[in-house]
């Protein structure tokens, strides 16, 4: 459908270069990768932090018609990253998982940069109890410090499964352009760690409104 990278933010030199090649800001990775990455040929100073990352996407193609079942607080920004990324939306209103709906939950772990991504195959009524307890093994237990999570915009379910894991400290972070096998992905995440957001440097406009956004989402779910 189309290609994407994840340009690091401690400088702005590789989203300089999505940007010539006409990639746009889908979404932001807070804490993406150990503060320790060493780039090749590259030297800077040792980080302070986790390294974040700015998700760029382009389709190869004509974009196909999204279908997204958005939560309604973040309908707004969803359609701004729609526009971003020239690709049409056809915004649908949630519906109830039916009692007997099992869902499917996959989840990968890096030890190495102690991260791992839970991404929602199928939302079922077990789902809310299989996010929670994803997100508790894997920093109890593996000792990830980012946890991203994956919901499927496509599927009726969604909405209600954002607010629930919001309520499990998850907060948005933008949106994953054909990233699920059914359509696009809301894109979330839980940090284990500290992390400051004044140090990450960004080089679009739009990237700075996003991280605006994502500041203020992960402080609300913080709060609550």
């Amino acid at each position: 459908m189309g290609t994407y990278s994840q340009a690091v933010t401690h400088h702005i030199y590789s989203q300089r270069v999505n940007e010539e090649f006409s990639a746009n800001v889908c979404a932001l990775t807070l804490g993406g990768s150990p503060r320790s990455l060493v780039f090749k040929k590259m030297k800077f100073d040792a980080q302070a932090q986790r390294i974040s990352w700015v998700i760029y996407f382009d389709y190869i193609g004509t974009p196909p018609t999204a279908v997204a079942y958005a939560p309604a607080h973040h309908r707004a920004m969803l359609e701004r990253i729609y526009g971003e990324i020239h690709a049409p939306v056809e915004f649908r209103e949630p519906e109830p998982v039916p009692a007997d709906e099992m869902g499917e939950v996959a989840v990968s772990v890096n030890p190495g940069w102690q991260s791992a991504v839970i991404r929602v195959l199928r939302v079922g009524t077990d789902t809310p109890a299989e996010i929670r307890r994803a997100r508790r093994d894997l920093c109890r237990i593996n000792g990830a410090e980012a946890v991203y999570l994956e919901l499927p915009l496509s599927q009726p379910g969604t909405p209600e499964l954002c607010r629930i894991a919001e309520e499990a400290g998850f907060f948005f972070c933008g949106l994953g352009p054909s990233f699920a096998p059914d359509g696009d992905t809301l894109r979330m995440q839980y940090l284990n760690v500290p992390l400051d957001t004044s140090l990450v440097k960004l080089a679009s406009p739009f990237a700075q409104e996003l991280l605006g956004y994502i500041d203020q989402e992960r402080a609300r779910v913080a709060a609550g």
